[in-house]
């Protein structure tokens, strides 16, 4: 026991708590002027870890009280900065991204063709991949406001595309519908004409003279001409039915 009659023990905790104090006043954040970079934080955390080590020495109360109040001091000012420094980081991402979300969003009125309405999918697609790189810089709020965003801004696409999805298929019905009309009118003629080439042919099997046995030959080749000619329209047509359909059925 020392002269003045403390315990052997105190100096030494008296000794233990100057080293800390020393380590906490090396590590203590400064007020101003401190651009918290990922590095300083490292540093700083590791610190406090030390110090934290430090704290199982022994140590008199008044010393470990003082000492851990300045400790969680520099604790707080240093998550202070961090979060200082990550809104800033956050912010930068943000306005990145709000830039080609807002660009998608970008007509008034008429809705944009579809060239237009892909390009600004694409859009709303890389900024879903930007947040998704980089979700770990930026902070929540930011995060949800940008998804709040993109998600009102694609209603409106799937609006347009459910839009335009109903004008393109109203438009192959009515081509179906045309052509149909087309076959069934053709079908009738075509009806017509074979019964016009089978009269023809008996005529022809009947005889007559030279001048009116040729004049239906004539009549004849015309009218099996417009026959091939109308069965192939009639194939054309029904074939462009048959693809508009599978079309619809997609």
């Amino acid at each position: 026991m020392s002269q003045n009659h403390e315990p052997e023990w105190v100096g030494p905790a008296k000794e233990n708590a100057k080293r800390i104090e020393s380590k906490l006043g090396l590590m203590m954040p400064p007020s101003n002027g401190v651009i918290w970079t990922n590095e300083i934080s490292k540093k700083f955390w590791a610190h406090v870890r030390e110090v934290l080590k430090m704290f199982d020495e022994r140590l008199l109360k008044a010393d470990r009280d003082r000492l851990w109040a300045l400790k969680e001091q520099a604790c707080e000012r240093a998550k202070s900065l961090q979060d200082r420094a990550n809104f800033r980081k956050s912010l930068q991402h943000y306005n990145f991204i709000i830039k080609n979300v807002i660009a998608a969003d970008a007509y008034v009125g008429t809705p944009p063709s579809t060239l237009l309405l892909k390009h600004y999918g694409q859009l709303l697609t890389k900024a879903n991949k930007y947040i998704h790189e980089n979700k770990h810089e930026m902070i929540t709020k930011h995060k949800n406001e940008i998804y709040e965003e993109i998600q009102r801004i694609r209603k409106k696409h799937d609006a347009h595309w459910r839009e335009k999805q109903s004008s393109w298929r109203n438009r192959i019905r009515a081509n179906v519908a045309k052509n149909l009309a087309r076959i069934i009118k053709a079908t009738a003629t075509l009806k017509n004409v074979e019964e016009n080439v089978r009269n023809l042919r008996r005529e022809i099997l009947a005889g007559g003279s030279v001048k009116y046995l040729d004049r239906q030959e004539i009549y004849l080749a015309e009218s099996e001409a417009k026959a091939t000619d109308i069965r192939e329209s009639i194939i054309l047509w029904q074939g462009w039915v048959d693809k508009e359909q599978d079309k619809l059925e997609q």
